[in-house]
This record gives C-alpha cells, sequence and structure tokens, in this order.
C-alpha cells in the first residue's frame, strides 16, 4: 500500500501531510528540509525528503533475516 504525500501551503509556509498526518520538519541553515522524525536525509524537496522517510520506514519495520549458514562473524 502506497502513502500519500501532500505539501500545501499554510499561511506561507509549506505543511507536509503523509496520510493526514502533519509531520514536522525544520530547516538547516543551507535551506535544505529535515523531519524531526527522521533526521537522516536532508533534501530541498519535501516530498522526496518523505519519500525517503517512508522507504526507511520500510526497511526497519521488515522481519530480520537470519543470518547465512556458515558465515562467520568477525570480532
Amino acid at each position: 500500500m502506497s502513502a500519500r504525500i501532500v505539501v500545501k501551503s499554510q499561511g506561507g509556509r509549506p505543511e507536509l501531510l503523509i496520510d493526514g498526518v502533519a509531520m514536522r520538519y525544520g530547516r538547516l541553515p543551507g535551506g535544505l528540509f529535515f523531519l524531526h522524525q527522521y533526521a537522516y536525509d536532508w533534501s530541498n524537496n519535501l516530498k522526496s525528503l518523505a519519500r525517503k522517510f517512508l522507504a526507511y520506514q520500510r526497511r526497519i519495520r521488515a522481519p530480520k533475516r537470519a543470518p547465512r549458514r556458515g558465515a562467520e562473524q568477525e570480532h
């Protein structure tokens, strides 16, 4: 299922909504946006940043894979 990403102007400032939920964001000194829930990536485009956030959410919610058989862990 695909999330609905909407950026609309709210009093001169863009508002980012993902599935109808407002997402808090800020701007870095260079003008790039960041999400308060996801400060790992920055972008000059809120929709692009929202897509990166959703991809990250899918990755962390995916079932963990068992280690490959025979693979040795280095310490």
